[in-house]
This record gives C-alpha cells, structure tokens and sequence, in this order.
C-alpha cells in the first residue's frame, strides 16, 4: 500500500536532515519501486519549502479523509490519486508525465475521426 514520505523512507515526521539524508542512503541500495519512493520522498522532505508545502497538503487530504492529523482514515484513497493530491502542488508530479485523467481530456489524444467511422464487416 501507498504510504506518506516519512513512510517511504522510516523516518518520523519531525526527522531533522541528517536522519532523512540516512534513511535516504540505507534505502539506495533498493530497486524498482522501492528506490523510486525513496527517491521521490527524500527531494520533497529535504528541501524546506517543499517539506511544509507536503505536510500542510498531507494534513489537509488526512482531514478530508476523515483520518485528522495523525490518524488514518477508513478508506485511502487510490495512490495515483494521494500522489495527486499531495505533488501537483508542490511540483513534482509533472516528473513522470501527464496522468491518465489529463492525457485522456487531452486534445492531442482525443479519438480521431477515422476512429468514429463505422467498418462494414461482410
């Protein structure tokens, strides 16, 4: 399941530098999606801008879950749609592409009109 940052990479959410820069380190030796997480977690915590702009945003889809502050709520969301949520504001969704939902509203992959043409079958 689709945890927070401060679950990607073991670490509280109080977590100074240093502790984020290990737990950071341990973790590169992972692969696959395991690395990626890492990765993605440690730009956003070590960076002090986008570590509040996260914490404020994380607070807000945990309230709106119902979870609180610290608490979980009875249904998570899906990942794609937390991480959302969580990293368009803060800038780093675009990373890998669009999402679904923007490419299938897209004009550039909208049907063609060759698509809509009925193909007679004999």
């Amino acid at each position: 399941s689709a945890g927070s940052y401060y679950e990607a990479l073991g670490v509280a959410p109080g977590a100074g530098a240093g502790e984020l820069k290990a737990a950071f380190e341990a973790r590169s030796s992972a692969s696959g999606g395991a690395l990626v997480a890492a990765r993605e977690a440690f730009d956003a915590l070590s960076h002090s801008g986008k570590r509040r702009r996260y914490d404020a945003l994380e607070a807000d889809v945990q309230q709106r879950l119902g979870g609180g502050p610290g608490g979980r709520a009875a249904a998570a969301p899906t990942a794609a749609a937390a991480a959302a949520a969580v990293l368009t504001p803060i800038g780093l969704a675009g990373r890998r592409g669009p999402s679904s939902a923007s490419a299938a509203t897209s004009p550039a992959t909208a049907a063609s009109p060759a698509a809509a043409v009925a193909v007679p079958t004999a």
